[in-house]
């Protein structure tokens, strides 16, 4: 155990790195998700940020990660102090080319004690804007398209409670923590059940019998 804890809190380019046993082990011990913060997918960005890696590490990573029936999250922040149309651009294309299932995105602001807080904060509120919602935008048909592969599938999920708009439809978490909604059908909370994937959002896993409304109703709560 100490082993695996000692993994998640490795350089990023370790974590990058790990080996197929290393991948392996994790996913034995209930492993299923793994999140990485990568922060920019331009090197040049990567580079002054003192992160010991190029996109194609990235890419890479992700593409031997796959093999495992494993969950990779990774954030990305949009309007790094110099941070261009180009290297904004390189990191939406490291986004298309991995195809994450989900990705922790934020806009650039000033924290105390980080590297860049002494440089200047030369992108404007607006471009920054006009990124980030561009970045959503992409990640969501990226997720949705992860999704809808499983589409059909039965999926494994720790019960949770009712959900948060309509109590007749239950919720809870898969193996590799996404969301799904289900028609309840006696699970209490802390039950592990099995339901079949009937359709999908980019947030959310619907089980059968969920309506479209209460569909539209739950994914608004993102």
């Amino acid at each position: 155990m100490h082993h695996l804890s000692s993994l998640a809190q490795q350089p990023l380019h370790r974590q990058l790195g790990l080996t197929d046993g290393e991948l392996d082990l994790l996913v034995r011990a209930g492993c299923n998700r793994f999140s990485v913060g990568a922060e920019s997918g331009s090197p040049r960005v990567l580079g002054y940020l003192g992160k010991d890696l190029a996109p194609a590490d990235i890419v890479a990573a992700n593409r031997r990660m796959r093999r495992f029936p494993i969950v990779v999250y990774y954030s990305f922040v949009s309007g790094f102090p110099g941070e261009t149309v180009d290297d904004f651009n390189e990191t939406r294309a490291v986004m298309s080319r991995t195809g994450y299932d989900s990705a922790f995105l934020f806009k650039y602001s000033p924290r105390p004690g980080a590297r860049s807080a002494a440089w200047e904060d030369d992108v404007l509120e607006e471009e920054k804007a006009r990124r980030i919602t561009l970045l959503i935008a992409d990640q969501k048909l990226i997720s949705l398209e992860r999704n809808e592969a499983l589409i059909g599938q039965d999926q494994e999920i720790l019960v949770e409670g009712p959900a948060k708009r309509n109590p007749d439809n239950w919720f809870g978490k898969t193996r590799q923590f996404k969301t799904a909604v289900f028609r309840r059908r006696g699970e209490s909370v802390g039950d592990l059940a099995t339901f079949r994937v009937e359709t999908v959002s980019p947030y959310t896993l619907f089980g059968e019998g969920v309506s479209r409304t209460a569909q539209v109703e739950e994914d608004a709560t993102h």
